[in-house]
């Protein structure tokens, strides 16, 4: 040994003698006398720093502590593989209440100890999982929610959850399922739309012993049994049925026989076959009924219809897609004239061209039009209380000034005319004759000119939306004429010739003219001028814009959008 480590050596026994009888401060002294001494060796060095760190520690308060864990830091500093370092740090680290950093530190001296030292590794493991243990909060015991929540409050979320997702959460637990089961909540919507197998007789009669009565609305999808008496049943057993909708069925239901065990239906929605006759029927049956839509209408037998009083139907949606039998020319105006609270009505792909006019005026409180796809060669007659009228997809419509004449249209708001060859400026003006639409579609009418807007600013002062989507004339040269709809949020020109810079002038002419903020939303889809760039640019001033294009890559297809 050599004089210095033995000079070292004798105060550090000092020391310890000054430690062991409480005197903490002599031996802070001598421990520091002895780290004074200059060329002794690493080991010795990290003895007396261990015993300084442990005589700091006693005397307990902040500077002493603060004192102690730099002697344990400068322990590691001089050997990391010296567990005693690690050891003397945690311990210190615990004491100022830092427990994640004392796991953390001896973590990483597990890291750093020699492989051969299983002893050391063995106390730092032991001290981590007792850190590890005091620091993380013992894991709580799962509690089902069920058997702990009042039962109102249960009730109360259910309301919120589908149905669907009702059924599926009655698996996750005997008590979940005896619950919702036996809920009064859970079977208020029957909601069978996505159901991936065929419904059975069986599941349809258990839903409905289970409904408790209180079932509002009932949807049923794929059913493989014929006879309805199961929804009958359910029919009969809940008064407070309001809506039903009938999904994806190829053959004709004896809807009429469900319909007639319901008091209070509101709603009713059909996607398969019904005649005609089935139709009036249910009018005639269901006196409460407001809202009836029927997606398969064989129009067989209009000719023959009958009604014994008149319906309260609010909405009435038809699609008549077979042909095989000419229907009557006034099958549309003898359904609306036995239908005095109509609201709504849509109708498409009725059949036969209609060489008369159809004259819908008996119906005085009708505010919504639609006809797509329907065979009419003149403009209907409508009333003056029309607020959206749609008139797509007519090829044979030709509309002259007499018949716009006939029907003018005070508190027309929305107008769509899209996909109309024979569409015109001169008619189109006409139709908006002292009226300023709120949104006006317009698409692939390929007889207006949009090489200049001007002809329509006159009837823009409240034009809220516009969609000019396909028209060939459309570019560049009228993003400053297009300044003049001030109140213009939302703009679809897809399809048009208009490029990037066009597209960036619109949106900055609407910001600086426009007296309602400008265009919130811009539709540019298959615009081939129009780059990701200026797309970019746009979305940063604010506005929503939809561009997605069709690329060709070897031969296919590809669809994407941004």
């Amino acid at each position: 040994m050599s004089s210095a480590d033995t000079r070292a050596v004798q105060l550090q026994r000092e020391g310890q003698v000054a430690y062991r009888n409480k005197d903490y401060t002599k031996a802070i002294k001598l421990f520091s006398q002895a780290l004074e001494i200059p060329r002794t060796t690493t080991a010795m060095q990290l003895h007396i720093l261990d015993n300084r760190a442990a005589a700091k520690e006693k005397v307990g308060n902040e500077v002493s502590l603060k004192g102690a864990l730099a002697d344990a830091r400068q322990m590691i500093k001089l050997q990391k593989t010296y567990v005693n370092g690690y050891l003397r740090t945690g311990k210190i680290l615990q004491l100022q209440g830092c427990h994640q950093n004392a796991l953390n530190l001896y973590k990483y001296g597990l890291e750093k100890l020699e492989p051969s030292d299983e002893n050391g590794k063995e106390l730092l493991e032991k001290m981590y999982e007792k850190v590890h243990a005091r620091v993380e909060p013992p894991k709580a015991k799962m509690v089902d929610m069920m058997t702990v929540l009042p039962v109102e409050l249960l009730d109360m979320i259910i309301q919120y959850i589908p149905f669907p997702s009702l059924i599926l959460a009655q698996g996750v637990s005997k008590s979940w399922r005896n619950f919702l089961i036996n809920s009064s909540k859970t079977y208020v919507e029957l909601d069978f739309s996505s159901a991936k197998k065929p419904l059975s007789r069986s599941t349809v009669m258990l839903a409905a012993q289970r409904t408790q009565n209180n079932v509002r609305k009932a949807v049923f999808n794929r059913l493989e049994f014929r006879g309805v008496q199961p929804l009958i049943h359910l029919a009969t057993l809940n008064p407070g049925l309001t809506e039903l909708q009938l999904l994806g069925y190829e053959q004709p239901l004896p809807v009429v026989d469900i319909v007639k065990h319901t008091e209070n239906l509101r709603k009713l929605i059909i996607k398969s076959a019904v005649r005609t006759q089935v139709i009036s029927q249910i009018l005639a049956q269901c006196r409460s009924l407001e809202c009836f839509e029927c997606f398969d209408v064989d129009h067989m037998g209009f000719r023959g219809w009958t009604f014994e009083n008149k319906s309260n139907l609010k909405r009435l949606y038809l699609r008549i897609v077979k042909e095989e039998y000419q229907p009557s020319d006034q099958m549309l105006p003898a359904l609306v004239a036995h239908l005095p609270e109509l609201r709504e009505l849509e109708v498409s792909e009725y059949g036969p061209r209609q060489t008369d006019q159809l004259d819908l005026t008996a119906a005085p409180h009708l505010t919504v039009l639609r006809l797509r796809k329907v065979a009419i060669t003149v403009l209907p007659l409508l009333p003056r209380t029309i607020k959206h009228l749609t008139l797509a997809r007519l090829p044979n419509l030709s509309i002259v000034p007499d018949d716009i004449l006939k029907s003018p249209l005070p508190a027309l708001q929305e107008l769509d005319l899209s996909y109309n060859p024979n569409i015109r400026k001169n008619t189109l003006l006409l139709l908006l004759d002292s009226v300023s639409p709120r949104k006006l579609v317009l698409d692939m009418c390929p007889r207006l000119d949009f090489g200049t807007v001007d002809w329509l600013l006159p009837c823009g002062s409240k034009l809220e939306e516009l969609s000019v989507v396909g028209n060939s004339t459309f570019g560049d040269s009228v993003s400053k004429e297009m300044a003049g709809f001030k109140m213009l949020k939302r703009l679809d020109i897809g399809n048009t010739k208009i490029t990037g810079i066009g597209l960036l002038n619109l949106i900055r002419m609407s910001q600086k003219e426009g007296s309602g903020g400008g265009l919130q939303y811009v539709g540019c889809d298959m615009c081939e001028g129009v780059g990701h760039d200026a797309v970019h640019v746009a979305r940063k001033m604010g506005v929503v814009v939809s561009h997605r294009m069709l690329t060709e890559y070897g031969g296919k297809k590809v669809r994407y959008s941004e």
